[in-house]
């Protein structure tokens, strides 16, 4: 998804994921930390930081859409607690709009104050990105450069050194 709707070729990288704590990503809930994930992952991969007062839940689609998660509201106030400002967010039909102070920032976000909490709700990844990095995203790279419509054909477009032979070491065998 980060690669088809936001231009971030991670194909070549090897990514872990590391999850702390007694957060399960196996349950229903897994699906919340999706968002988080992209995020510290697209900070990465473009070596920018993520606002340290921003926290990130939602499920990515992989349309790149953000979708709602269960309990929303609670999720927000944990995020207060924890010491964020802000929590970047799908939009929650149930209240997009409805609680005061709500005001649109483009047709795709919306930001609203709720308890002291700065709570963005987007509706694509795009957005949400945006909103979450310290800088904004630079302008989308093309597609990587290849010789052939499919593998690489070239140890540089590979991006390794070069290709180790180790026939050598099976005749003696």
């Amino acid at each position: 998804v980060l690669q088809k709707r936001c231009g971030m070729f991670l194909s070549r990288n090897d990514v872990y994921v590391n999850v702390a704590g007694r957060m399960r990503l196996d349950r229903g809930e897994g699906n919340a930390a999706d968002l988080a994930v992209a995020i510290s992952l697209v900070s990465s991969h473009l070596q920018i930081g993520v606002r340290a007062d921003t926290a990130f839940v939602g499920e990515v689609g992989l349309l790149g859409e953000l979708r709602p998660v269960v309990s929303m509201e609670k999720r927000i106030q944990e995020a207060r607690r924890m010491g964020f400002s802000r929590v970047v967010s799908p939009v929650d039909t149930a209240t997009y709009g409805k609680k005061s102070g709500g005001r649109a920032k483009a047709s795709n976000v919306m930001t609203t104050q709720i308890n002291g909490i700065e709570w963005i709700q987007c509706r694509k990844l795009r957005d949400a990105l945006e909103a979450g990095l310290a800088q904004p995203i630079p302008k989308r790279k093309n597609k990587p450069k290849s010789s052939s419509k499919g593998a690489p054909g070239t140890v540089e477009e590979l991006g390794l050194p070069e290709i180790l032979d180790d026939d050598d070491d099976d005749e003696g065998a």
